[in-house]
C-alpha cells in the first residue's frame, strides 16, 4: 500500500490452519512432560521477545515453583539466542527453562503444554498464533494490532508483554485456565482456499465467456 496506494481490487486473505491437526484429544499425556509447561514457539530474533518471556517466567516461579518454560525455534540471530541462554543462566533457571531449536511436532508440543506465550513485538499474521488458538490452549500474547481479532476468544489474554509484572501475572492466571473449544471461523485452511478460489473465479469467468 505504501508503494502503490489503495486499489479497488486489493483484498487481504488471512492465513488459515488445519484445525483438525491441533484439536485436543484424549491421548495419554507423556509422563516426561511437566504438567505446568509454558511454551513459546518462534524464531530467535529480537522481535519475538523471548527475553521478555524469560524475565516474566521468573515471576511465575514465585507463585508456581513447579512450572517449566519451553522455548523452541529456528536460531536466526545468533547473538540474540546467546542472550536468551545467558539470561537463563544469570537468573539461575537452567533446571526450569529449556532453550531448544525448531520442532516439527508443533501439534504434540501444544497438546503437552498448558500455556502458549506469544510476546512478539510485531507480526503480520502469525501461523503459530493460529495453531495455538486451534489447539484450545490458553494464550498470553502481546497487545499488538495483529492479535486484536482474538481478544474475545476464550482463554486469550492480550497484555503489554514488555511489562514483566503484568506478563508474569497473565501467565500464572493462564496456568489455571482450562482449554477452550474455539471456532476459528474465517481462519481455517478451507476458508483460505475459498478466498483464493473466489479471486480465480473473478478473473477466469470473463475469460471463459469471451472464449
Amino acid at each position: 500500500m505504501r508503494e502503490i496506494g489503495r486499489h479497488p481490487s486489493m483484498v487481504v486473505i488471512p492465513n488459515g490452519v488445519d484445525s483438525s491437526l491441533f484439536a485436543a484429544h484424549d491421548a495419554a499425556r507423556d509422563g516426561a512432560v511437566p504438567s505446568k509447561q509454558i511454551v513459546q514457539l518462534g524464531r530467535y530474533i529480537e522481535g519475538k521477545s523471548q527475553l521478555d518471556t524469560v524475565r516474566a517466567f521468573e515471576r511465575v516461579l514465585q507463585v508456581e515453583p513447579d512450572a517449566r518454560l519451553l522455548l523452541c525455534g529456528v536460531v536466526e540471530e545468533l547473538d540474540y539466542h546467546r542472550a536468551v541462554v545467558a539470561l537463563v543462566r544469570q537468573l539461575g533457571l537452567e533446571s526450569k527453562v529449556s532453550v531448544c531449536g525448531p520442532r516439527s511436532d508443533v501439534a504434540a508440543v501444544l497438546r503437552a503444554s498448558r500455556v502458549f506465550a506469544m510476546p512478539s513485538r510485531f507480526e503480520a499474521q502469525s501461523i503459530g498464533f493460529l495453531e495455538a488458538l486451534a489447539s484450545g490452549i490458553p494464550v498470553v500474547a502481546n497487545r499488538i494490532l495483529s492479535f486484536g481479532f482474538a481478544s474475545n476468544f476464550a482463554g486469550v489474554s492480550l497484555v503489554d508483554t514488555t511489562d514483566v509484572e503484568a506478563y508474569g501475572h497473565a501467565l500464572v492466571s493462564a496456568l489455571h485456565t482450562p482449554r477452550a473449544h474455539r471456532q476459528l471461523a474465517g481462519y481455517t485452511l478451507h476458508d483460505t482456499a475459498d478466498r483464493y478460489m473466489s479471486i480465480v473465479r473473478k478473473f477466469a469467468e470473463p475469460l471463459r465467456i469471451s472464449a
